[in-house]
């Protein structure tokens, strides 16, 4: 028999736990060649399928259902979306660092190849300092005949390469 008076205090409603974000597959070199290529249009031909199985179900004897197919095809776009809109987010930051690197590997490559403009020059009265920088000459395409600096725009035609240092 309850007492009177007394009250069961109400149960606070169970909250669910949530589910931390499951971490990435990254798969080894093996396992990505092991995965299947669908062709470019396998989205297009996965909902025909889905219909069409569904449309004929009892005469198609498979365990995969039209819901399943559908299902498995919504998780790859979303997978795609995530993936195209990293992608997008990652060029944007990417493009302006590779185009500094370039300005820089630019500017360093400007200056050695005014050194060796001089190493040259030099060696008209010094000619051992050419067997010195042998390395660079070597390195150079054709062998250093043609590493003259290319003309920088902002200066006039023939300015760059063309003239003799005094």
């Amino acid at each position: 028999m309850a007492r009177k008076g007394t009250k069961k205090a109400a149960k606070a409603p169970r909250r669910r736990a949530k589910r931390a974000p499951a971490a990435p597959q990254v798969l080894t070199t093996q396992e990505r060649a092991r995965l299947v290529k669908p062709p470019e249009n396998y989205e297009e031909l996965t909902e025909k399928l889905a219909d069409k199985l569904e449309a004929l179900r009892a005469r198609v004897p498979t365990k995969v259902r039209p819901s399943q197919l559908r299902s498995l095809l919504k998780k790859a776009r979303r997978a795609r979306a995530k993936e195209e809109k990293l992608e997008s987010l990652i060029q944007r930051r990417l493009v302006p660092l590779k185009d500094a690197r370039l300005i820089a590997e630019d500017a360093s490559w400007r200056a050695s190849l005014k050194v060796w403009k001089a190493i040259k020059f030099a060696a008209g009265e010094l000619p051992t300092l050419l067997e010195e920088f042998r390395f660079f000459k070597e390195a150079l395409p054709s062998g250093g005949a043609s590493s003259e600096e290319p003309a920088d725009e902002s200066e006039p035609a023939g300015t760059a390469t063309g003239s003799t240092p005094a």
